[in-house]
């Protein structure tokens, strides 16, 4: 095992700095599966056919709510090495915890792991409800099928803040119609393209 080398191993953040994650808004997100496998079954006829793993997805997606207060679902989609999502906060909840927090504390003492650590938002963050989807996602993937067991996501997932309600519009209409485009999607393992 090699030692951390922070200018080979650094991973840059592809989050906006110093963007707020847990307040209130609309987040359009992917979530891709490891090297892009296609796991989730396949596109036939321009309309994406479920197997056993993406009902698991699809299914696992729709019980976010219930694990986070204030979030919605809007438009989504399981394609088969990805997935395209709308959520929505509709509420920032009120802290979990009264200890001090990153807020108050001078930014020279706390780094930005530790900020993220003692938010009293953490359990809010946008990353927290993706990692609890892979997380969820992956638990019953993995038992779902005896060559599942090494079933992985992509180690980060793609966001964008919705701004105005034509932008959601047309990523409503880019979700919808991602399955009949799927042949020319970069996502598609025959593109060439590679996530990072």
């Amino acid at each position: 095992m090699g030692y951390y080398n922070p200018e080979i191993h650094h991973r840059r953040s592809i989050r906006l700095k110093d963007y707020d994650y847990s307040q209130m808004g609309a987040y359009f997100v992917t979530i891709c599966t490891f090297r892009g496998k296609e796991i989730f079954g396949e596109v036939e006829d321009s309309a994406m056919i479920l197997n056993r793993q993406g009902a698991i997805a699809s299914a696992m997606w729709q019980t976010l709510p219930r694990r986070f207060s204030g979030l919605e679902l809007d438009h989504f989609v399981v394609m088969p090495n990805h997935i395209h999502g709308i959520l929505v906060r509709t509420e920032r909840l009120k802290p979990a915890t009264k200890e001090p927090t990153a807020q108050n504390q001078p930014p020279d003492q706390l780094n930005k792991l530790q900020m993220y650590r003692k938010s009293p938002y953490r359990s809010q963050m946008l990353c927290e409800i993706v990692r609890t989807f892979k997380g969820v996602t992956s638990y019953y993937v993995r038992r779902s099928d005896g060559n599942m067991t090494g079933f992985g996501w992509h180690r980060n997932f793609f966001e964008h803040i919705i701004r105005n309600g034509k932008e959601l519009d047309a990523l409503r209409a880019y979700i919808l119609n991602n399955p009949t485009r799927w042949q020319k999607d970069k996502l598609h393992p025959q593109s060439g393209w590679k996530l990072r």
